[in-house]
C-alpha cells in the first residue's frame, strides 16, 4: 500500500501538484493521498473492489468536505474523488452510478485499472494529461546547391537557381541548356 501512495504521490508531483499531508481521519476514511492545484483539489483512494468504494465513500467525501477549511484550498477550488478500483464488479453498478452521479460536496469519478499501472490509470483522469515534449526539429534548411549537387545538377544550374527567376529556368530548360547535364535516377 505504502508503494501505492508512493507512486501516486510522484504522478502529481511530476503535474506540479502539491501533497497534503494526510490526517488520522483520512487514512481512517480511506484516503490515500490529496492533492492540491491552482484550480481543484483531488483525494485518491486505492479501492480493492467495488463493494469498498460503496461502503467508503460517504466517509470520504466527509473528509473531502473538511478541505474547505484547510488554507491551500479554501472555498474556490473545485473538489474532486478519485476511486481506483482493480476491476469493477458490475453486481455493484448500480450502486457505483449512484456514488459518481452524486456531486453533492464533490464529484466522483472511479476508475478501473484493467491491469495497468497506477500511473497509467491516473492519466485517464480530467486533471493529468501526458504532455510529451515534442522532439527536437532541425530547423536548418541544408544548402540547396550542395543537396542538388549530389543529385548531378550542372554547377550553372545550380547558379541559375539561386539568381535567376523561375521563368527564366523553365525558358532555358525548354531550350535544352541544362538537357544533357542533368542526370537521372531512372538510368
Amino acid at each position: 500500500m505504502k508503494d501505492n501512495k508512493e507512486e501516486i504521490s510522484s504522478v502529481f508531483k511530476k503535474a506540479e501538484w502539491k501533497e497534503i499531508t494526510l490526517s488520522h481521519d483520512m487514512e481512517k476514511a480511506g484516503l490515500n493521498g490529496i492533492f492540491v492545484s491552482g484550480y481543484a483539489a483531488v483525494g485518491v483512494v486505492i479501492a480493492g473492489s467495488t463493494s469498498d468504494v460503496v461502503s467508503c465513500w460517504t466517509d470520504c467525501q466527509l473528509q473531502m468536505s473538511d478541505l474547505r477549511e484547510n488554507k491551500a484550498v479554501g472555498m474556490e477550488k473545485d473538489l474532486y474523488l478519485i476511486f481506483i478500483v482493480l476491476d469493477i464488479d458490475v453486481s455493484e453498478l448500480s450502486g457505483l452510478q449512484t456514488i459518481v452521479n452524486d456531486t453533492h460536496v464533490c464529484r466522483k469519478i472511479c476508475i478501473e485499472r484493467k491491469g495497468r499501472t497506477l500511473e497509467e490509470t491516473l492519466m485517464d483522469t480530467p486533471f493529468l494529461k501526458v504532455v510529451v515534449q515534442p522532439k527536437k526539429i532541425d530547423t536548418k534548411v541544408p544548402d540547396a546547391g550542395v543537396v542538388l549537387s549530389e543529385y548531378g545538377m550542372p554547377h550553372h544550374l545550380l547558379k541559375d537557381l539561386s539568381s535567376r527567376s523561375p521563368v527564366a529556368i523553365l525558358d532555358r530548360f525548354l531550350a535544352g541548356e541544362y538537357k544533357n547535364e542533368v542526370k537521372s535516377d531512372e538510368n
